[in-house]
């Protein structure tokens, strides 16, 4: 068993760090590089005889990434938190195991509450271990299965897939994150000087998750695109998709049906058809509007449950 921070990832991690876009939604997480470099997570590492590794990370969960639940209470790590964190864990997982340090592109992430999980989410100061298994990894995609249990009790909380899909990048990501230039790149970039990012610095998942109002409807709301937004790469980061569909979900919901109790979503799914009809919108507009012929959709596919189980109670 591995329980230090492989020199592979720490050089990805350190050029994260250094050249792409700070601070970015994993800070909101707790999962910045910075912050993954300071404390490890407590990662280990273990393969079984036929080779195929086991990814364990330790996570306390911050205040400051706890947002009020479908549910409608406070400081909850939501059902899309959940999701996010198995988008980074996972990610940095497939990193250290993929030959080119590829971080990929997400064509399917989902997540599942458990019974305990549907029962009471956790919340700021729970300590969650994440195990992450390798389905297969391959030259184009990596499949991966990821749990979530609480570290006290081992009971389960949460399960998860995520399908990535490992495209080559461009020329000079391909030469960066080659084996042979790695080290040598994670050298430069940790002479070079910058400020990095403080717990004092992060701005709370409620802040960054805050809807507007549209200037052009008072009925459509709409989320600005920020830095804090965006994942590495610059676009808008899965896990802030998913948390963004379930506060509007939330607001939309308990508008329309004030004073009924409210479940908490028990499976999120995002895949890459979203993924791109939020990008189109983001290119286009440079901000993510939260308009029913976007986001209502994708709220759909996180809340069809739930609304037949509304109105079935009301007929």
């Amino acid at each position: 068993m591995s329980r230090f921070l492989p020199s592979k990832l720490r050089d990805f991690l350190i050029i994260q760090k250094r050249f792409t876009a700070q601070p970015g939604f994993s800070n909101a997480l707790g999962l910045s590089p910075h912050q993954f470099l300071q404390n490890n997570l407590g990662l280990a590492i273990t393969r079984s005889t036929e080779g195929v590794p086991q990814y364990r990370y330790q996570y306390v969960i911050p205040d400051y990434a706890c947002v009020k639940s479908l549910g409608g209470k406070d400081n909850e790590f939501s059902t899309s938190a959940i999701l996010a964190i198995f988008d980074e864990f996972t990610t940095l997982a497939i990193v250290n195991e993929d030959p080119n340090a590829r971080p990929g592109v997400s064509m399917n992430l989902s997540t599942n509450l458990s019974p305990r999980g549907m029962k009471q989410l956790p919340k700021a100061g729970d300590a969650l271990d994440i195990f992450v298994k390798f389905i297969k990894i391959g030259k184009t995609f990596a499949f991966t299965e990821v749990e979530a249990q609480c570290s006290e009790t081992g009971m389960v909380i949460a399960t998860g897939k995520h399908t990535k899909f490992l495209n080559s990048g461009s020329i000079i990501q391909k030469v960066i994150l080659g084996q042979t230039m790695l080290p040598i790149a994670s050298h430069v970039a940790s002479m070079l000087q910058q400020n990095d990012p403080t717990e004092t610095d992060t701005i709370s998942m409620r802040e960054i998750l805050r809807l507007d109002t549209s200037k052009d409807s008072a009925d459509a709301e709409m989320l600005i695109l920020r830095k804090e937004l965006l994942n590495p790469m610059g676009s808008c980061h899965g896990g802030a998709i998913a948390m963004a569909m379930e506060q509007f979900a939330r607001k939309k919901i308990n508008g329309s049906h004030k004073g009924q109790s409210l479940q908490n979503k028990t499976l999120i799914n995002l895949n890459h058809l979203q993924w791109l009809t939020l990008m189109f919108v983001e290119i286009m507009e440079e901000r993510l509007p939260m308009v029913f012929c976007t986001i209502f959709l994708a709220m759909i596919s996180i809340e069809t449950d739930h609304l037949n189980s509304v109105f079935n109670a009301e007929k």
